[in-house]
């Protein structure tokens, strides 16, 4: 396993060498001596952090570019539509001992209206996920009429886009209404927009309701205010989400947090490779601390191969939902065809747990068939862990699975109603 610490402060010592104290403990399972190597991440927060930023751009096509190192994302596509990348490459570069190329993202695409096109591209070695295709929810702010609201700021939307209202505290969806007006205004002295729908909405919970800041960003600290007073009802634009997204023969692998990251709706994995990633290789569902989405409604995860994925492979929920329970907004999932091996050896950090392969929380019509799941690692560290679990889910349709080895009986938990 990679050991993940946070330095605390930094002392020069001189003479080329340093001293780091940690602000956590190393853990009993990390093997920690002189001679291993390690890398220092220190994430950029700018633009001008990334290795390739492309933004406001329509069809941009990236064609066998290579990033070997950024101290920000490899690549950033943001507030675009329908961006191409056809044999891209990240890795370290040839003839370095580096352990990382990226401090962040491999492939990170915000607010795109159509989604990227990935294909037949290899990312490596980064530091966070290897795709992270979203956008950011937004609070409504004030209903000034059944039809007339006052939203938070929201990027690379356009008169006419469909917006999805959602409860914070179970993901589920509670109104969908397109725009046909918008204009940005102040609201308590802050600029917001003012959007006209085109049909009226129920009363819901807003920011002016529940006497919340106009001010504000998720965060876990918000999130524990919501506990108390409650939470606005929540919006994306359906519209610039990244939604259609298509990655297809692709690589990702040997980086320790996640593989693809997806949001965005109605989109395609298909015949890709993940392979030695410490973290899921696909999550998918709302993050309430992020901040990001929507859920992953349409997703197809299609003819993959996934080898020597310690952590959950494929992890669909609504990430720190406050009400998991009654949660089903992930709809219409469908993983086929793929085929899972040497999952489960040991792993001390990371989401998801050590030694299944799918786990899904808040699904509706979801449908596991025709996948090939086995034989786990020779050194599995919970073997007693199902292969499947299905939880606080409607109709879930799993057939035709192939498990290895065929004494494993108890591979699946399916805890589905109706």
């Amino acid at each position: 396993s990679i050991p993940i610490n946070w330095v605390d402060k930094a002392f020069d010592l001189g003479n080329g060498k340093s001293r780091l104290p940690l602000r956590n403990k190393v853990r009993p399972q990390v093997d920690v001596r002189a001679g291993l190597r390690f890398a220092l991440i220190s994430r950029g927060g700018s633009a001008k952090g990334h290795g390739i930023f492309v933004q406001n751009c329509k069809e941009t096509k990236l064609y066998k570019t290579e990033v070997y190192s950024a101290y920000g994302c490899a690549y950033a596509l943001r507030d675009c539509d329908r961006a191409f990348m056809d044999g891209c490459l990240v890795t370290t570069r040839p003839g370095t001992d580096r352990l990382m190329t990226t401090d962040a993202d491999g492939i990170h695409a915000k607010f795109n209206r159509r989604g990227p096109v990935i294909e037949n591209c290899k990312i490596m070695y980064t530091d966070d996920d290897c795709v992270n295709i979203a956008a950011g929810s937004f609070r409504l702010c004030e209903q000034l009429a059944p039809n007339k609201i006052v939203v938070d700021i929201h990027g690379n939307s356009k008169v006419g886009d469909e917006y999805v209202f959602f409860e914070f505290e179970t993901g589920n969806v509670l109104a969908r209404a397109k725009s046909i007006g918008s204009r940005r205004i102040k609201w308590q002295k802050y600029p917001k927009f003012e959007l006209i729908l085109d049909r009226d909405i129920p009363t819901f919970k807003t920011v002016k309701t529940l006497n919340h800041k106009a001010d504000w960003r998720l965060s876990i600290g918000a999130k524990k205010d919501f506990l108390k007073s409650g939470a606005p009802v929540f919006i994306y634009n359906n519209d610039a989400t990244g939604r259609g997204s298509i990655i297809r023969n692709n690589f990702f692998g040997h980086n320790w947090p996640r593989g693809i990251m997806i949001r965005a709706n109605d989109a395609l994995i298909e015949n890709n490779t993940f392979e030695d990633i410490l973290g899921p290789a696909i999550i998918g569902g709302h993050d309430f601390i992020w901040g990001e989405g929507p859920n992953s409604c349409g997703l197809k995860v299609v003819n993959n191969t996934f080898n020597n994925i310690p952590r959950t492979t494929i992890q669909l929920g609504e990430c720190a939902v406050i009400n998991q329970k009654d949660g089903r907004g992930i709809i219409g999932v469908l993983i086929k065809g793929n085929r899972f091996t040497n999952f489960g050896s040991p792993s001390y950090y990371g989401r998801g747990r050590v030694g299944d392969v799918i786990t899904a929380n808040n699904t509706t019509d979801l449908v596991i068939e025709d996948n090939v799941i086995g034989p786990p690692s020779k050194d599995i560290m919970n073997p007693e862990l199902p292969y499947v679990e299905i939880n606080y889910s409607d109709k879930a349709t799993v057939k035709n699975n192939r498990i290895i080895p065929a004494s494993k009986k108890d591979w699946l938990i399916d805890k589905t109603t109706k």
